[in-house]
């Protein structure tokens, strides 16, 4: 068996009845086979590390509000322009959008797009909600391209 180290074997069976003893007053009355397994610390962790880069790069961007993060609600053209500046210049759209709707984005009126404010070098873009999503999914598009301006 090679350098196997025995010490908790041994243990467990010099202690099997205390090892009884506790697993028979341990309260499982809350356990559920089918519920989902807790999130802790070092399973985010994980998570996060097994992430695509372009992924953890949109998360890291919302999470710290980064541009174009920095607000509720940005544009699809803010979003490409950003990306342009990063070795991710290249990935499909349809990758982004994806990676975005994983991480509880929503594409802002059924795909519809919004005029944008004068400092916007397009006269429209697709909005996508990035925090709030309950609260901006239901505002108008006037709404919309007022925050997008603030």
């Amino acid at each position: 068996m090679g350098n196997v180290d025995l010490r908790l074997w041994d243990w467990t069976n010099a202690n099997a009845a205390a090892v009884l003893r506790y697993l028979l007053d341990r309260d499982v009355s809350g356990f559920s086979p089918y519920a989902a397994p807790p999130m802790t610390e070092g399973k985010a962790a994980m998570i996060a590390q097994t992430k695509e880069p372009l992924a953890r790069w949109l998360q890291e961007r919302i999470e710290d509000e980064e541009a174009p993060f920095e607000k509720a609600v940005t544009t699809w053209s803010d979003i490409e322009w950003s990306l342009k500046a990063t070795s991710f210049k290249g990935v499909s759209s349809r990758k982004v959008a994806g990676f975005l709707q994983d991480l509880g984005a929503v594409k802002w009126g059924d795909g519809r797009k919004v005029q944008l404010p004068q400092r916007c070098g397009a006269k429209e873009s697709y909005a996508w909600i990035v925090r709030d999503v309950a609260m901006w999914a239901s505002k108008s598009a006037s709404e919309i391209t007022k925050e997008l301006g603030r």
